[in-house]
């Protein structure tokens, strides 16, 4: 490589940091840069910059899974707080066997099935 190109370059690249960009840029060619997980693009046109980002598959599953769990964190600010009667019973019950009917599994079954598929659906 020649210095000389390299020293042009370097200077570009400085212009373009500083805000100056160079003639290329401002007659609306199109320049890419990679930053991990997105590619911007700047386009100049009629003296307008537009920036366009492409998101990859990986940044938007995060950001899926993201948006998920803030959900699962309102639903569940917005249950009711344990009351101390109704932890008292259910103590009680528990030690009385009456979770141990098979009626009263199915209902706690089909309770947490509904309760379940509703999140999975709100994750969605």
């Amino acid at each position: 490589m020649d210095i000389g190109k390299a020293a042009a370059t370097a200077g570009a690249d400085l212009a373009r940091i500083y805000g100056q960009g160079t003639s290329a840029e401002k007659t609306g060619e199109t320049k890419q840069q990679e930053c991990g997980e997105c590619q911007p693009e700047r386009r100049s046109t009629a003296g307008a910059d537009r920036e366009l980002v492409s998101i990859s598959p990986e940044a938007q599953s995060r950001a899926d899974r993201q948006e998920a769990l803030q959900l699962a964190k309102e639903i569940y600010r917005q249950l009711p707080d344990a009351r101390q009667e109704a932890v008292s019973r259910a103590k009680q019950r528990l030690s009385e066997g009456y979770y141990d009917k098979e009626s009263v599994r199915e209902e706690l079954a089909e309770r947490l099935t509904r309760i379940a598929k509703r999140l999975a659906a709100a994750a969605r």
